[in-house]
């Protein structure tokens, strides 16, 4: 986090988190009222313990795991996870979610927002270069009110030896009210 600097630099290193900040699986059970449903995930890239927050969730789709255009795209509608089985989490919603099918391939993001690589605010002549962002929860990179941010070469995406199929949970870059 950075706030009112001048000629900051960023240069030269990777961000790679070990854990993901999210849970990618197939809906294996759905309750009748559909406020309920059994996530099973693939233990191999995180193993959630339950208990995790869920502060969104889609329904995805193939090897890279794109949204679903016009699909399910939940925001702060999970009330409680759990894990029932080893490779099994029970998602618990606040109301019904409909459609809501079994098979139906599901991301849980555990951040959304929150916690973003780079928070730079009310700043001056700030450089991100040769930097690579693999994994991290919230943004990649967030300036507001920013007088000159130059990015050269920055890679937001997974690492190359990675399964995981996103880098971060949200926006990569995001710049607001920034000028020169």
């Amino acid at each position: 986090y950075s706030t009112d600097c001048e000629n900051v630099v960023f240069k030269n290193f990777d961000i790679d988190y070990e854990k993901p900040f999210f849970t990618h699986g197939k809906v294996a059970w759905i309750s009748p009222d559909k406020s309920e449903f059994d996530l099973k995930f693939d233990n191999t890239v995180y193993r959630p313990k339950g208990g995790e927050d869920v502060p969104s969730w889609s329904e995805v789709y193939g090897d890279r795991l794109f949204s679903v255009n016009g699909g399910l795209f939940v925001n702060y509608q999970v009330s409680q996870t759990r894990l029932i089985a080893p490779d099994l989490i029970r998602v618990s919603c606040t109301h019904s979610i409909d459609p809501l099918k079994i098979g139906m391939e599901i991301m849980l993001r555990h951040h959304t927002y929150s916690g973003s690589i780079f928070r730079l605010h009310h700043s001056k002549n700030h450089k991100i270069e040769n930097v690579n962002i693999y994994s991290g929860m919230g943004m990649g990179i967030v300036g507001q009110y920013l007088d000159s941010i130059e990015i050269k070469n920055v890679n937001i995406e997974p690492a190359p030896h990675s399964k995981v199929p996103y880098s971060v949970s949200s926006d990569a870059i995001n710049l607001l009210g920034c000028y020169g």
